[in-house]
């Protein structure tokens, strides 16, 4: 008993007298585990909490899981845009709706913020929120796109559809949240105490686990410095912002360098290949190894290694990398080195939509990291909050493409005046280019044809594709599809959305295979690699049609 935390226990206790509550607390103070408590006492139909990642899901819903005896859905699948034949819809129907009827639903968020639009079938999920509590971890992460589709989520939904909100962050800035309090009144808990002051927490304010080297060039040039304080017996974690970067480094490091004990993870590997991949990390830390990775390793990892080496990303990024080293502050304080990406200065206007993030976000962090004197974590957390206020992310936002898109569909629409626009359809085409986002939401294909470079999982895919005919021929029962689906779903490998938007999958399935894509793009998948861009690969200094992968 003497070891409680007694400020944590008061939230636990109080958090479900909140209907509208953003909680800020720091990384490994618990959370996402709590967040539950914010149901207690209130009348709903169903729970929906969102979840940056598809590994991230999977570890809650385990969890979840094994502590409570109630039906639960996570979300991994989509072929809401594909589903044509009439057969197959049924199928994808039987599957689909009885799990968004869970009394608890796990998921990502742009699956919520997806049924705004009339795309597809996104817009079918909607009935679902009605009566329900939406519980929004990592909210700090969304883009300026996603961020001004949750504000308009809450205006339109939140009092229509009576849902109770929880929005949870490490490190979301004031501005942000005043942003999404214009039209519902959050209250706030604050465990640094800039908010409010109920519950700070002078342990972790005054908390120092790490110190920001800035390093004006690109990592890539500077690979003899991870390699040097990996020989100190380090344990190295290295995060960039590309999948095709994270590729490079590894295959440099690996082969040129010829490191053994390294790891390559990103968000475009098939689910069994991730799942696999993700056991060997604790082990690679314990014998003091390499992890090259992207945004995943942000959120959906409880890891803790000695340094970390990034590339410059927005600010709540870099706070979240750094939650991946020292994470408990019980080391000496540690380095982390961030480096400026080379191609930022040479991105086309048309290129910079494929980019994980704005540019503008990440030059601004740039010079806010280097005017920093103090790496208090309470002291860093203060200054983000003076520095990117809610002007800030309004003048991010109106730069948006789809700002004007939404305004020319739904809010110049006179007609609207007493009717709530999400009832009227926009026109498919409308309705894509809302979709037009960057990396950050994804969707899940199967690659499978001339897009494998491995011929065992070609095989593979093979068999469970002439399983489904044989499925479907039979007019198989629930149950043999359950178990199919279950099959399937670890072949899908998420893929950024914008790179969807113009291809026609193969709509003989109920699932999206893809099997080839147009002359301009030239994407591959394999075990070792996942889903990579060859182009960009190639503009690396990097080839990998010469390797044996069968």
């Amino acid at each position: 008993i003497d070891n409680i935390d007694e400020k944590r226990w008061e939230i636990q206790k109080n958090i479900s007298n909140y209907n509208y509550l953003i909680l800020r607390a720091p990384t490994g103070w618990g959370k996402t585990t709590i967040s539950l408590l914010f149901a207690v006492n209130k009348d709903y139909r169903r729970i929906f909490i969102t979840l940056p990642t598809i590994t991230a899901i999977q570890k809650f819903y385990k969890k979840l899981k094994n502590n409570l005896n109630v039906e639960m859905y996570f979300y991994f699948y989509d072929a809401l845009l594909f589903i044509e034949d009439e057969i197959d819809e049924r199928i994808s129907t039987l599957f689909y709706i009885q799990n968004l009827y869970s009394p608890i639903n796990i998921t990502t968020v742009d699956q919520i913020l997806l049924t705004l639009l009339q795309t597809g079938k996104y817009f079918l999920k909607r009935v679902n929120l009605r009566n329900s509590i939406l519980i929004l971890d990592e909210v700090h992460l969304l883009t300026p796109n996603m961020l001004f589709l949750l504000k308009k989520f809450i205006e339109h939904f939140a009092s229509f559809y009576n849902i109770r909100f929880l929005l949870m962050s490490a490190t979301v800035p004031k501005g942000i949240v005043e942003y999404l309090s214009e039209n519902i009144k959050f209250e706030t808990i604050d465990i640094y105490g800039l908010w409010n002051s109920r519950y700070f927490s002078e342990e972790y304010y005054n908390r120092e686990r790490f110190e920001f080297k800035l390093i004006d060039k690109d990592i890539l040039e500077d690979l003899d410095r991870i390699i040097e304080e990996n020989k100190n017996n380090k344990s190295i974690l290295v995060i960039v912002n590309t999948v095709e970067k994270a590729v490079a480094i590894y295959k440099k490091l690996r082969e040129d360098h010829k490191i053994k004990n390294i790891l390559l993870l990103h968000g475009r590997f098939m689910f069994k290949d991730r799942i696999k991949k993700e056991k060997k990390i604790e082990n690679l830390i314990k014998n003091k190894g390499i992890l090259i990775s992207t945004q995943v390793s942000e959120v959906s990892l409880d890891i803790d290694f000695d340094v970390l080496f990034t590339e410059a990303a927005p600010i709540a990024s870099i706070v979240q990398r750094a939650g991946r080293v020292n994470r408990y502050g019980i080391k000496p304080k540690t380095n982390i080195y961030i480096y400026y990406p080379s191609e930022l200065k040479e991105l086309k206007e048309d290129e910079k939509k494929g980019y994980p993030y704005k540019i503008d976000e990440i030059i601004k962090t740039w010079k806010f990291l280097g005017n920093l004197d103090s790496y208090k974590e309470g002291e860093l957390i203060k200054k983000i909050d003076e520095e990117f206020t809610k002007e800030y992310y309004e003048n991010l936002i109106k730069k948006e493409k789809i700002y004007k898109i939404y305004e020319e569909v739904f809010e110049n629409r006179n007609n609207f005046s007493n009717v709530h626009w999400f009832l009227s359809s926009a026109s498919e085409e409308k309705g894509k280019e809302l979709l037009d986002f960057r990396e950050n939401i994804t969707t899940l294909i199967i690659p499978y044809g001339d897009l494998l470079l491995e011929e065992s999982l070609r095989k593979d895919i093979n068999r469970l594709l002439e399983e489904y005919k044989i499925l479907k021929e039979e007019n198989a029962d629930y149950e043999k599809w359950r178990i199919f689906f279950a099959k399937i779903k670890s072949y899908a490998t998420p893929v950024p959305i914008w790179i969807m938007s113009n291809i026609k999958v193969d709509n003989k399935y109920a699932f999206p295979i893809l099997e080839s894509l147009p002359e301009d793009m030239n994407y591959k998948y394999s075990k070792k690699y996942g889903f990579i861009d060859i182009e960009k690969l190639k503009k690396l200094g990097i080839t990998i049609e010469d390797e044996n992968f069968y």
